[in-house]
Order: C-alpha cells, then sequence, then structure tokens
C-alpha cells in the first residue's frame, strides 16, 4: 500500500510540535546560548551584490518553511511558529581576508535567539570586487546532515543565477513527535 503522509499535530497556541531532539537542543541553549550552531564558509569568486543575495535568501525562505520559523515555549512545551514571512539577518563589511575570518568567527559566537529571528544568518565579506567569504550559520533547530547540504547548495545555486528543481519536502513534517 502507498506509504500516507503523517499530519503533524497542532501545539497549543497555534504553533507546531517539535521534535524531541529539538526539545532537547532548546533546554540545553537556555544553559549555553550558541552552543547549537553551525557554521559554513564559502569563498565566492565573482561579484555578489546586496540585491542576489536578498533574493536568495527570500528565495530559500519561501522554499523552507523552517527558514521563517521561531521557536518558542507554549505550555511548557516547544513549539514551531511558522511566518509568512521573517526578515533574516544579513551582514555586509568589506575587508581583508584576515580580517573578513576575524569577523567570521566572532560572528559565530553570537546566539542566534531562535525566539524573535529565523534559525541562521548570513555574513558577507567582500574582500574585493570580484571575491565575497559568505558565511551560513545554522541553528541545530534547522540543520542537520541532509538539510545543512541542501540549503548550502541551494544557496549557491541561487547566488549564481541557476534555478533551482523541486523542493524538498519541509524536513519539519516528517518529524515524528512524542
Amino acid at each position: 500500500p502507498p506509504a500516507r503522509r503523517r499530519r503533524r499535530a497542532r501545539a497549543p497556541g497555534g504553533g507546531v510540535n517539535t521534535s524531541a531532539v529539538q526539545a532537547a537542543i532548546h533546554a540545553d541553549e537556555c544553559c549555553v546560548p550558541g552552543a547549537h550552531q553551525v557554521g559554513m564558509l564559502f569563498d565566492v569568486a565573482g561579484p555578489l551584490d546586496r540585491a542576489r543575495v536578498a533574493t536568495a535568501v527570500s528565495v530559500l525562505q519561501a522554499r523552507h518553511a523552517l527558514l521563517r520559523s521561531t521557536f518558542r515555549e507554549v505550555d511548557g512545551r516547544l513549539a514551531r511558529v511558522v511566518h509568512d514571512s521573517l526578515p533574516a539577518e544579513v551582514e555586509w563589511l568589506t575587508t581583508t581576508y584576515e580580517q573578513g575570518l576575524e569577523f567570521v568567527r566572532s560572528a559565530s559566537m553570537r546566539a542566534i535567539d531562535v525566539s524573535r529571528q529565523p534559525p541562521f544568518r548570513i555574513l558577507v565579506c567582500a574582500l574585493g570586487p570580484d571575491r565575497v567569504l559568505l558565511h551560513l550559520l545554522l541553528h541545530h533547530h534547522a540543520y542537520d546532515a541532509v538539510t545543512t547540504t541542501v540549503i548550502g547548495r541551494e544557496l549557491l545555486l541561487l547566488l549564481s543565477g541557476a534555478a533551482l528543481g523541486p523542493a524538498w519536502a519541509d524536513h519539519g513534517v516528517f518529524v515524528d513527535t512524542e
């Protein structure tokens, strides 16, 4: 028989229930903010302007509900709230390669507040007219081995001007809840 897609239960207050792993990470974040973040650094050749980055981020967020989600506690449980739109933090610097790496290191230490902002941010270090360091920082609520690869690949494709194929299903739809 064909596989049936399970609908996720709604959390109280209009959120979507989260996984046990996301709840555990959320509990740990209270003690060690920023401990559950991973960064991907890309050395991009060629010009890259703010409009192209803004468009790429908008497409990614439209494509992946998780990237326009916030997380909050409702009745003692973690819930994911999917927004129609949620501005992402994109920081731009013009700098040298060595200073760019230092900015990336420093930015990686700042915790992403997933209760108020999307679970990712981008730092763009312009090294000259034809070279950019692009740092994508993801909170663990938004990444695992598969999603990190998908989001990073799609971001680079969008920045290059390439069209994306069909979207992968929203990971959150398939996460089993307790």
